[in-house]
């Protein structure tokens, strides 16, 4: 009996579907990674067969966003065969690493820790059996336990009130002995590491401001952005006068190039904004000396020069 285009349509999706070999869901008990985010602005990130991640921004009047979660040890599936895909666990530190931009072997300009975004607990001290510490990234604990016998992980994250009042502004009404466990074993920030990400990002944002302000100076204002403005009023520097939105542009005759009221020289072709030669004259524009130097070879006499006698008369 013949079936119809729907039936074989579902029979098809039926076929193609793979048997799902989960994972021993204990992996769960072992807790998760905590991302956050200090900066007003949300993230999307893709790790492709692992998917697409968000970091959410952080809420005006709190200190941090809420937090993107990632197990610890996340399952990730692999194809076993062409029809079947088990779950394996794979570390939620790497993970994190990844999607924030600073694990093993990560570029530099992929670091989104100088945007604001960072991982509480992401770096941990280890003690070595003869007394020596090191600082180093979450994902490489196990396998530095596993080379270095008889170190072990120490604990150097601490409670201030800082922290306490940080998630205090989320709701947290938790009294301050849970709310330390929970700043202690990494599902809250430290203030050391609020404080870190506020340094980096503001570092971040005086370079987009030093930016703006050379595309200010160079005339190129089609490349100001509403990220540098957001820089700028980040930082508190509103008087900056491309952080006026309000300017009423105006466009050069020759080649169009968009220029801010009373400039005299557009950069883009270097032609002289008309009425604008006092200014040159004023300022003795090296470049421009034609204006204003008689031994000029295209030096001009000034209107109204021949009749009061002034001036000479050049040709070229």
């Amino acid at each position: 009996m013949p079936i119809s285009a729907h039936e074989a349509m579902q029979l098809q999706a039926e076929s193609n579907q793979k048997h799902i070999e989960r994972a021993d869901e204990s992996y769960m008990d072992l807790g998760q990674v905590h991302i956050f985010n200090i900066g007003p602005i949300p993230h999307v990130i893709s790790l492709g067969g692992l998917g697409m991640f968000t970091v959410t921004a952080c809420p005006e009047g709190r200190i941090y966003s809420e937090p993107l979660k990632i197990w610890k040890m996340t399952p990730e599936g692999q194809n076993v065969d062409m029809n079947k895909i088990a779950e394996r666990l794979v570390n939620g530190w790497g993970i994190a690493e990844a999607i924030v931009g600073y694990g093993q072997f990560m570029h530099k300009s992929s670091d989104m820790r100088k945007i604001g975004i960072f991982t509480a607990g992401g770096f941990i001290t280890v003690r070595r059996r003869d007394g020596v510490e090191e600082t180093m990234l979450a994902s490489a604990e196990k396998p530095y336990l596993k080379q270095n016998p008889g170190a072990k992980v120490i604990n150097t994250r601490k409670v201030t009130k800082a922290a306490i009042q940080a998630a205090r502004k989320h709701g947290d009404e938790r009294d301050e002995a849970e709310i330390s466990t929970d700043i202690l074993s990494a599902i809250l920030p430290t203030e050391a590491e609020i404080d870190e990400a506020t340094r980096l990002l503001h570092i971040h944002c005086s370079d987009l401001v030093n930016e703006a302000n050379e595309y200010f100076r160079n005339n190129d204002l089609k490349e100001i952005q509403s990220l540098h403005r957001w820089a700028g009023n980040f930082t508190g520097q509103l008087e900056l006068p491309w952080m006026k939105t309000s300017l009423i542009m105006t466009k050069c005759a020759i080649c169009g190039n968009p220029l801010l009221p009373g400039v005299a020289i557009c950069m883009g072709c270097e032609t002289i904004q008309p009425g604008m030669e006092a200014n040159i004259i004023a300022a003795r524009t090296p470049k421009y000396a034609y204006l204003w130097d008689p031994s000029h070879p295209a030096y001009r006499v000034p209107e109204g020069a021949k009749a009061t006698g002034k001036g000479k008369q050049q040709t070229t």
